[in-house]
Parts: C-alpha cells; sequence; structure tokens
C-alpha cells in the first residue's frame, strides 16, 4: 500500500483529481480519521483547541505536513 504514495509530497497540488466524485472521495479518506466519529463534540474540540494552543506560531501548512507525514507513516 504505501507503493502508492509518491516519496515527495507536494501541498500545493491535490492528490487526486478534485474535478471528479471519486477523486474528491480518495481525498476526503485520505484526510479524515473515521475513529473520530466515536468521540464527543466536547472531546474533538478541546483536542482542536489544545493542539492550536501547543503551537501557537505554527502555520497552517507546517501543520498540515506533519499531518501527511503521519498518515503516510501508517502505512
Amino acid at each position: 500500500m504505501s507503493g502508492d504514495l509518491p516519496l515527495n509530497i507536494n501541498i500545493k497540488e491535490p492528490r487526486w483529481d478534485q474535478g471528479t466524485f471519486m477523486g474528491r472521495a480518495q481525498h476526503f479518506f485520505m484526510v479524515t480519521d473515521p475513529r473520530n466519529v466515536l468521540l464527543s463534540s466536547e472531546v474533538l474540540e478541546d483536542a482542536r483547541s489544545n493542539r492550536c494552543q501547543s503551537h501557537p506560531k505554527w502555520h497552517w501548512s507546517v501543520m498540515l505536513v506533519e499531518i501527511l507525514k503521519t498518515k503516510i507513516a501508517m502505512f
């Protein structure tokens, strides 16, 4: 499965064609963790606020790269 993922990540271009349903679906399932459905809104909001407060100077793109690296490492 890790053979399907590129080694160089370009966050400026979508990995899949966003003009098609399948491309948007693939993107959605790649960036969404289905385990979050089991958590309450309160727990999710707490996690989000803790993450943002612990790294107030982080730019959103740095956080995105970190998330992508983590997801790729999972495969």
